[in-house]
C-alpha cells in the first residue's frame, strides 16, 4: 500500500511524481502497459484536483473521492494529487482524512504545499502522510557529525562545527524521523527552509560568515 505522502515545495515535481508511482517498476520504465498510458500529461489511473478559487472545499473533496472509487485500468493503484493541499477547508480537510485512515490497497495520495502555509493543515492530516521535503542536492554528513547537530538543535550548547550542510542534513534527519511531533515538524521545516535560502544565497557568491548564516538559520 502506498503511503500518502505530501511533498514540500515540489509542486513542478507533480507530474514526474505521478509517473513513478503509477509505474508498475515505479521507475516510469517507459515500457510496461502504465507507462504507455501517458499522453499529455494525463493518464487514466490519475486525477488531480487544485484550488479553481481560493480554496478547496467539503465537496471537491468528496467529487474526487467517489470519481476514485472504481478499480484502477492500467496501474496498480488509482492516484489522487491535491496541488493546493494547504487551501482545503478544515471541513475539506475531515473528510480527506477518513480517506486517508481508509487501508483502500487501490488508492494513493500525494498533496503538496509551500513550507510556509504547512500550518494551514491540520495535525491529524500531517500525523498520516510521509513529509518529504525539497532538496537542492542528497546531503551527506558524518553520522557522529548528524548525532551532535541533532543534539545541538534540540537541546543547545556548543555548535559543533560551522559547516551549514552539517546542519541541513540534521534537519533533514529530523523531519523525516517517525518520532518527531507535528509541532516539531513545523519547526524543523521552517528552519529547513532557511537552509536552502542560505544555500541559494551562496550559490550567488554572495559571502556570508557560516556562524551567522547557522544562527540566522536556526533563530525563533
Amino acid at each position: 500500500m502506498l503511503r500518502p505522502t505530501l511533498y514540500i515545495n515540489q509542486l513542478e515535481n507533480h507530474i514526474e511524481h505521478a509517473k513513478l508511482v503509477l509505474c508498475k517498476e515505479n521507475t516510469f520504465c517507459g515500457q510496461c502497459n502504465s507507462c504507455k498510458q501517458w499522453n499529455d500529461e494525463q493518464h487514466p489511473d490519475w486525477m488531480i484536483l487544485k484550488a479553481t478559487s481560493t480554496s478547496i472545499g467539503v465537496d471537491q473533496i468528496d467529487e474526487i473521492i467517489q470519481r476514485s472509487s472504481t478499480y484502477p485500468k492500467y496501474a496498480d493503484i488509482k492516484l489522487i494529487s491535491i496541488l493546493n493541499a494547504e487551501l482545503i477547508t478544515e471541513a475539506g480537510q475531515n473528510k480527506l482524512l477518513k480517506s486517508l485512515e481508509d487501508k483502500n490497497e487501490t488508492l494513493g495520495w500525494t498533496l503538496y504545499s509551500p513550507a510556509s502555509m504547512i500550518t494551514n493543515l491540520l495535525n491529524t492530516i500531517i500525523s498520516r502522510v510521509k513529509v518529504d521535503h525539497a532538496t537542492d542536492k542528497v546531503l551527506y554528513s558524518d553520522l557522529d557529525i548528524t548525532k551532535e547537530w541533532i543534539n545541538y538543535i534540540k537541546n543547545g550548547g556548543a555548535i559543533p562545527n560551522e559547516k551549514i550542510d552539517d546542519l541541513g542534513n540534521a534537519l533533514y534527519t529530523l523531519m523525516r524521523d517517525k518520532n518527531t511531533t507535528n509541532k516539531e515538524l513545523s519547526i524543523y521545516i521552517k528552519f529547513f527552509d532557511r537552509f536552502l535560502f542560505m544555500k541559494k544565497y551562496e550559490s550567488f557568491n554572495l559571502k556570508i560568515k557560516n556562524s551567522s548564516a547557522i544562527s540566522l538559520i536556526l533563530c525563533s
